[in-house]
């Protein structure tokens, strides 16, 4: 009888009430929102960075970046040890020192990424589209105009090219109609260009030019000093050969290859401050030299490694849902604790790191999750103690005929539930259901995107449900406390 009666005071008060609606509903979104990013990052997003690294989730050697439990973990035995020159990754794009000051990491680390292991630990991931190995073999080279830079050590490194075209660059270039490369007599005539349409020009060229000695070099890691090859130009690297028995690469015996340079590369990832307001490009510093994968397998078999390696220095895996990516990475981080695996999003937090060894001391997803309920709460907190405080001479009209505080507490509860109920569906529903859709757009299984839509709905109704008892009853039962006339004299 009060629950009924207190509802139709409800619908007397709809204007107070339909507000109080909407604050929550605004709750729910900021609420779904926050839960829907936090597990990884928008398609577009990094993309130069992603098709550069070979993954939406990157995968190397050893443990390069640590949580704080991880560095709290009494049984972790942690030691310094020097980053192997022949151990050729990209792991130096983001931790600029690592070649010159070593790295901090367990003692039983990783040499090498296992193929086979890792795609065990994949084994029935719908979101992994593929595993694109770091076609990598060291080599030095000389660069003409400066004596520091001869004998320099590269990586050179192969690109499939089947899996580049994956990344559909093109949908993300500014203008189509630009032609910054003209294949021209297998070469290329390039205007430096720090856009996607570099990269998207340098896998059309590696297309047409498969199988034949050329390559593309990022100038943006070229030393200070140092005169760019010429594109059309000429750049020869020596391989060394690789050592079956003591499996390791023999520096004493170099193998020249003469590669013809058919375009420049400058990745820009990110953006610094220079002051009053003027911002500079942050470009992926990698000495890697590229050359289509057909290339490097040629190259690789002539130094006398395996064209189709078991182990690699770096594995990147191709999502086709990136916003699983977060999730995935904390997944396989459990599976492979011998590993770094780090989100394209993590890479570049830590790219714009000025430190020799990255750590990750907190989890920023979760702080930041963490925050966005803590607001949830308090708005949740502040609907509720307003909407009750406005009903105080209802409250007494209904302890006047007989209610009690229990009758009191339980119709206010009872209304409040019912409203947080209905309004983080809509909340939740409002920004999932667009998002399904994407995710329908980018072929992900019906089952993920069930499972998706339902876990965060379930997180999203839960806090808001929660938040309201537990925010909802103390000012409920100081109500239902307060004595008749008091209330009535304040009306």
């Amino acid at each position: 009888m009060y629950i009924k009666l207190g509802f139709h005071n409800a619908l007397v008060n709809g204007r107070r009430t339909l507000m109080a609606f909407f604050v929550t509903v605004a709750a729910a979104l900021i609420l779904t929102v926050s839960l829907s990013t936090s597990s990884g990052f928008l398609h577009g997003q990094h993309l130069l960075l992603r098709y550069y690294l070979g993954g939406d989730i990157t995968i190397l050697p050893g443990k390069l970046v640590f949580t704080q439990a991880e560095l709290n973990n009494e049984n972790l035995a942690l030691s310094w040890t020097d980053y192997p020159e022949p151990w050729q990754n990209e792991a130096p794009g983001f931790l600029a020192r690592l070649p010159y000051d070593g790295w901090f990491t367990t003692e039983d680390h990783a040499g090498a990424v296992d193929l086979a292991r890792v795609s065990e630990a994949v084994q029935g991931q719908a979101a992994v589209q593929a595993l694109y190995p770091y076609y990598g073999i060291p080599a030095m080279v000389e660069f003409p105009g400066r004596a520091a830079a001869a004998g320099k050590l590269i990586t050179l490194r192969g690109r499939d090219l089947d899996i580049d075209e994956y990344w559909q660059i093109e949908k993300y270039t500014p203008s189509n109609s630009d032609v910054f490369f003209t294949i021209s007599t297998g070469a290329m005539v390039s205007v430096p260009d720090p856009t996607p349409d570099a990269m998207l020009n340098m896998l059309q060229a590696f297309r047409a030019l498969d199988g034949q000695p050329v390559c593309v070099i990022n100038t943006a890691a070229l030393p200070h000093g140092v005169a760019v090859p010429d594109v059309g130009g000429e750049l020869t690297v020596y391989v060394p050969k690789f050592d079956g028995l003591e499996q390791q690469y023999d520096f004493e015996q170099l193998t020249p290859i003469t590669l013809q340079v058919v375009g420049h590369m400058s990745v820009a990832v990110s953006t610094y401050e220079m002051g009053n307001g003027f911002w500079m490009p942050y470009y992926w510093l990698s000495d890697a030299v590229h050359v289509p994968l057909a290339t490097w397998q040629q190259i690789a078999a002539l130094a006398g490694i395996n064209p189709e390696p078991q182990q690699v220095s770096q594995l990147g895996l191709v999502l086709n849902a990136t916003m699983l990516a977060t999730e995935l990475a904390h997944e396989l981080r459990q599976a492979l604790p011998e590993y770094t695996v780090l989100t394209a999003e993590q890479m570049m937090t830590l790219v714009t790191r000025a430190v020799s060894q990255a750590g990750l001391p907190i989890d920023m997803d979760t702080a930041f999750h963490l925050l966005v309920i803590l607001i949830t709460g308090l708005i949740v907190a502040t609907n509720a103690f307003l909407l009750i405080m406005q009903r105080r001479k209802e409250i007494a009209i209904l302890k006047s005929i007989g209610a009690s505080h229990w009758n009191i507490v339980t119709l206010i509860l009872s209304e409040l539930v019912a409203l947080s109920l209905v309004a983080s569906c809509v909340g939740w529903l409002s920004y999932r259901l667009p998002m399904a859709l994407s995710l329908m757009f980018f072929e992900v299984p019906w089952q993920e995107i069930w499972r998706q839509t339902l876990t965060v709905g379930g997180q999203v109704t839960g806090v808001l449900v929660l938040g309201t008892v537990v925010f909802g009853l103390i000012p409920a039962v100081h109500a239902a406390r307060t004595p008749v006339m008091e209330v009535l004299r304040d009306a």
